[in-house]
């Protein structure tokens, strides 16, 4: 008896030691973002459509890209890279350099850095807050699609 009571102490111990399958935690911002930037001012318009993709989340860093387009002429684009850090459900991007671009004669797309407040329950995840580029600013409203 004394041998298995011995022998059951023994596997219990030799179980517990085992590695444990650990998940690690989500990247809950990893995928695609739609909404839209408004512009106070400026601009060829005051309101863009923006598709955010955020591809990488490594630890507080993140990296994807951006595509802005004119809410009221599609032929007006930019695709962007970005980078940012994630931290107490804050994503604050900057976007590093443009990709591919069209844009009326003398004018320019600009490159947002971004300040957001990330939300989410049990139907969506959300990122407002604002951005700026130089002297202009404005407001950017996103919900994951994906």
């Amino acid at each position: 008896m004394k041998q298995l009571i011995s022998f059951i102490a023994l596997c219990l111990l030799l179980n517990s030691c085992k590695k444990q399958d650990v998940t690690p935690p989500p990247n809950p911002l990893i995928g695609k973002w739609t909404g839209q930037v408004t512009q106070n001012g400026g601009g060829t318009s005051n309101l863009y459509v923006y598709e955010l993709t955020i591809t990488e989340q490594t630890g507080t860093m993140i990296m994807g890209t951006a595509y802005i387009r004119d809410s009221k002429d599609n032929t007006l684009f930019a695709h962007k890279n970005l980078m940012g850090t994630f931290q107490n459900n804050k994503l604050d991007f900057n976007e590093t350099d443009i990709m591919h671009q069209n844009a009326p004669t003398g004018v320019r797309w600009l490159l947002l850095s971004c300040k957001t407040n990330y939300r989410e329950n049990d139907i969506f995840q959300e990122l407002n807050g604002t951005w700026s580029s130089g002297i202009y600013s404005g407001n950017i409203s996103l919900t994951k699609t994906n």
